[in-house]
This record gives structure tokens, sequence and C-alpha cells, in this order.
């Protein structure tokens, strides 16, 4: 849960199906995150009474900038900052996991060719965390269909509020 329109939708997306009790909410902390947006996931977790756990990365986002000089083809901030962080939470559960993508095929060309034939109703094993993890983990999609304009349209309809940040130009 980032504190994005999209994190946001999918959990009430997830909600829908799941009671507050079966959901582990997961905020991959980087060092950069605004006091706005940590507020924010704290008031929608007081909303929708799910558990929302943060990690936090062996290196800063300027230690890793600073080693690695990230560019177009060096690409490391996803991988220490949300994938290796991610793992590391999921091990500590005996059971597999279903987690939840909020990714959108609208976001660019090149998502809506990776995610073309995905479906919003479907799990998916997800082999970035499977094979390194001793249980199985599952993905699903469940906004990959919504537009922008439909994302913030389905927060509202929650009875909940976007991340004040895109009011500011964020």
């Amino acid at each position: 849960i980032s504190g994005g329109k999209d994190s946001t939708a999918t959990l009430f997306k997830v909600l829908e199906t799941h009671t507050p009790k079966e959901v582990i909410g997961l905020h991959c902390y980087t060092g950069w995150d605004s006091s706005i947006t940590l507020n924010y996931i704290k008031e929608l977790e007081d909303f929708t009474k799910v558990k929302i756990h943060y990690t936090k990365p062996a290196m800063s986002m300027l230690e890793i900038i600073k080693k690695y000089k990230p560019n177009l083809t060096i690409r490391k901030c996803t991988n220490l900052l949300k994938e290796i962080p991610t793992r590391n939470f999921i091990r500590q559960f005996r059971e597999d996991i279903l987690f939840f993508n909020g990714v959108r095929k609208d976001e660019s060309s090149a998502r809506n060719k990776r995610y073309l034939n995905i479906n919003p109703d479907e799990i998916y094993e997800d082999k970035t965390y499977s094979t390194k993890t001793k249980q199985r983990v599952y993905v699903q999609y469940p906004i990959i269909n919504f537009n922008e304009e439909e994302v913030f349209k389905y927060i509202k309809e929650n009875g909940f509020y976007p991340n004040p940040l895109y009011e500011m130009g964020y």
C-alpha cells in the first residue's frame, strides 16, 4: 500500500471479497515518503480496519543512488526498496500467499502489452516471489482494467478520498 491512488483502489477492491482481518497491508518504506503520504496511509488503515505493516530496506534511496547510480538500464531501486523487503516480509508466513497488485494497463503502453491477457478475476502464480520463498505466492490484479478516472471515482464511491498530494500537483 503505497498511499497512491492505485493501491488505495486495490485495497477497496480486495475488501469487496475479504474481511479486514483476512487482509494484511504492506507499505514498503523508502525513506523518501512524504509525511502527508504516511498520514494518509494511517487514515486509510483506520478507515478500513486493515492492519498495515511497514518494511524497512537495508539501504536508503539516497544510498542506492550513490552506490549504483540507477538509470534506465540499471534499475536497483524497485528491487532493493520493494521486492527484497516484500520477500522478507512474506517469509514470516508458513502458508501460501495471495498478493494483490494495483498495476493498471492504461498506465503505459509497455504495461498494456505486458498485462494484455490478464483477467482481474483470475489468480496467477507470481514467479517473482514464489521461486525465492518457501511458500507459493499468487497474485491477482483487481484494477488491471481501470483507467485513472475510474480509480479516483472508485475511491470516492467507497467513502474515502485520494492522497492529498494529488490535489497539490504531485
